[in-house]
């Protein structure tokens, strides 16, 4: 049984205000290609 985990993200330029991020599923230890660090890669899961 996986029990859910939160994370907040507190930016220090905004004061009161917070990003809560809630995993219902994460696996670790899990590899992840090099290829997947790149610039353009990044770009490409912001838009």
């Amino acid at each position: 049984m996986m029990k859910t985990e939160a994370f907040e993200m507190l930016p220090a330029d905004k004061p009161g205000q917070k990003t809560t991020m809630i995993y219902k599923a994460i696996q670790y230890n899990r590899k992840i290609d090099d290829a997947f660090f790149t610039t353009e890669k990044m770009r490409s899961l912001t838009q």
